[in-house]
């Protein structure tokens, strides 16, 4: 272990006599950090909107009111799990889900062909009119992120009664790969 000198060296150089003096390697003192105090809330006026209100007979927009549009990541630059340093800007292209369109997605034909963009698809699994008695659960099927043979028998009965009467699937292979590409475009 080399031992750490201390004191200091003098040198005379084009006239001048100066000394150089070790500085010590750690910093001992920080100043104290300073942080401004938060600005004085602030009133703003808002407008009464009590009159409108009463105006409005809310009851009957219930069926034409629809849930806020959802907005899906379809391109990003760079590009995801690309080791960027920090600090990066990251460019991301949204798209509205309900206008996406199904033809540039590796779907199925019939799904495709059935509902020409993903917010068609969604009304539809939230509003499959094939049975009263099941509609609602057409939803909870699709929207649980089960693959089809994780399916239990009644839920996989309900997703291939409505792919098929919705879709014209048929066949059990045809089944499985629609109810997937349907649970897929319904979970974006």
């Amino acid at each position: 272990m080399a031992e750490k000198s201390s004191g200091s060296s003098s040198a005379f150089m084009g006239g001048f006599d100066f000394e150089i003096q070790d500085v010590p390697k750690e910093i001992t003192y920080l100043p104290p950090l300073y942080l401004p105090p938060a600005p004085p809330p602030v009133r703003v006026t808002v407008q009464d909107n009590t009159v409108i209100l009463n105006k409005v007979d809310f009851s009957g927009l219930l069926g034409t009111l629809k849930h806020p549009t959802r907005t899906v990541v379809v391109g990003q630059t760079p590009g995801p799990g690309e080791q960027v340093p920090l600090g990066t800007q990251v460019t991301l292209t949204l798209a509205v889900k309900e206008i996406l369109p199904l033809a540039n997605f590796g779907l199925m034909e019939q799904v495709r062909s059935t509902w020409p963009t993903a917010g068609d698809l969604v009304e539809a699994v939230e509003d499959p009119r094939i049975n009263p008695q099941t509609d609602a659960q057409v939803k909870v099927v699709f929207g649980s992120g089960k693959s089809y043979g994780d399916l239990s028998a009644p839920d996989r009965a309900l997703a291939d009664a409505f792919t098929a009467e919705r879709a014209g699937v048929v066949s059990a292979e045809d089944k499985a790969r629609a109810y997937e590409d349907i649970a897929f475009v319904y979970g974006l």
